[in-house]
């Protein structure tokens, strides 16, 4: 098998594992703003209750902002992953700098993404808008790990010699 098909294999499998790693983050980052954090901010109320509740306070847990800022996260993965898909010569670093890049810029969406939730019920419960649960910051220190990553196979890459044309 040639260095160019194996190559091209790589790719394949670097941006179909990084659009599924984007993905996946997206909906751990979901789930902790709309079940875990809730949860864990109002021990022993079911969901429907702290829904109901934040209702009766006027304060709303809308969806639409949320979901809007983790799938502009998972459409831009997808842009990437058809990028990479039509120009077969991509190096497989590039690709996985790509996608690390992505899961790194996770962590101001995830903050983004759950400001208005946290602090409706900050408001609703008079308590703080922080992270309750502890998913957040393991999806922060996967977003900082994975900006360290790049900057490591960046730096490498870089100190690499470019391959001579044969």
């Amino acid at each position: 098998m040639s260095r160019t098909s194996n190559s091209s294999r790589a790719v394949r499998v670097v941006a179909a594992s990084g659009f599924l790693a984007v993905i996946l983050y997206a909906i751990f980052a979901a789930l902790q703003i709309f079940f875990v954090n809730p949860r864990a901010a109002v021990p022993g109320a079911s969901l429907d209750d702290i829904y109901a509740t934040m209702a009766r306070a006027g304060e709303s847990f809308v969806a639409g902002f949320p979901l809007a800022i983790l799938a502009t996260g998972v459409a831009l993965a997808l842009l990437l992953l058809v990028l990479i898909r039509r120009n077969p010569g991509t190096p497989p670093w590039i690709a996985a700098a790509g996608y690390l890049v992505m899961i790194a810029f996770g962590a101001p969406a995830l903050f983004i993404a759950s400001f208005v939730p946290s602090m409706s019920l900050a408001d609703t419960y008079g308590i703080s808008g922080g992270d309750h649960s502890g998913w957040s910051g393991a999806l922060y220190l996967v977003s900082a790990c994975s900006f360290i990553t790049c900057a490591i196979l960046t730096l490498l890459a870089v100190r690499r010699p470019a391959p001579q044309p044969a």
